[in-house]
């Protein structure tokens, strides 16, 4: 990352309490299926392609029904003889009455991972750029910046609208991505553990627990859970085995026939 040395003169420092869990407790998240797409999702702005949710209106109260695929959605619109269900259900489907769709945020925007061509702002009119890139560097090592220009990259869909909101001058298309629905999935969690956390004396291994398990939950899903193992070998036999099933990362001769 771009690192950044702060100075100063009385300044007061805060803690603040549960940053992380906080966020993840008020805030949705892409949840169920990935949904594939490929173009620019400049069509969102002609038909919201949204389909119903899994909790449908059935009278007075809501009836929870199972997940089902757009393609399975509209087969069975199609299938509908009569024509006022045909049109009340398209509509539906279409979101023609403009209401959230499941494949949308707030705002009713594409939410989901995309890969975008991006265009910034130019240096001199944006000087806080905000959106992080990876770059390769003449070492041959990578590190993270955060430019301004043209480049092509994989982002949140609520990372470029943010940008945008932050100067109107950003710009990207979509080539391909993932579309989700939202939904709050660690709001339980979050709720039952910090409960625990705050009814427990501060030096007790139950507070510990329930802290760090707040706060490392988040970062456990960017962790690659294939780890590389390390073994020491007696003959070139093992190592021919080995190579034949795995991916070998680096062999070293420790000179004494191992």
């Amino acid at each position: 990352m771009d690192a950044y040395i702060p100075s100063g003169e009385n300044i007061k420092g805060y803690d603040v309490n549960s940053l992380y869990p906080n966020s993840m407790f008020r805030n949705n998240v892409p949840a169920g299926n990935p949904y594939y797409f490929e173009g620019d999702l400049n069509y969102f702005e002609k038909i919201n392609f949204n389909y119903p949710t899994d909790i449908e209106l059935n009278g007075d109260y809501k009836k929870k029904i199972s997940p089902k695929t757009i393609y399975s959605h509209l087969n069975e619109i199609f299938n509908i003889e009569k024509t006022s269900d045909f049109i009340k259900r398209i509509s539906i489907f279409l979101n023609s009455d403009n209401k959230n769709g499941v494949l949308c945020n707030k705002n009713n925007l594409p939410y989901g991972f995309f890969e975008v061509d991006l265009i910034t702002p130019p240096k001199v009119e944006w000087n806080e750029p905000i959106l992080l890139k990876k770059h390769k560097t003449k070492f041959g090592g990578y590190r993270t910046i955060a430019p301004v220009g043209k480049w092509n990259g994989v982002y949140f869909s609520e990372e470029l609208y943010n940008a945008i909101e932050k100067n109107s001058k950003h710009s990207f298309k979509t080539k391909r991505g993932f579309l989700f629905r939202q939904d709050y999935l660690f709001k339980e969690y979050v709720e039952n553990l910090y409960e625990l956390r705050i009814s427990s004396p501060k030096n007790s291994p139950l507070n510990i627990i329930a802290k760090l398990l707040l706060n490392s939950l988040y970062g456990r899903f960017g962790m690659n859970p294939e780890k590389a193992n390390h073994i020491i070998l007696s003959d070139n036999t093992e190592k021919d085995n080995l190579m034949i099933k795995n991916e070998i990362l680096n062999i070293i001769d420790f000179g004494n026939e191992k």
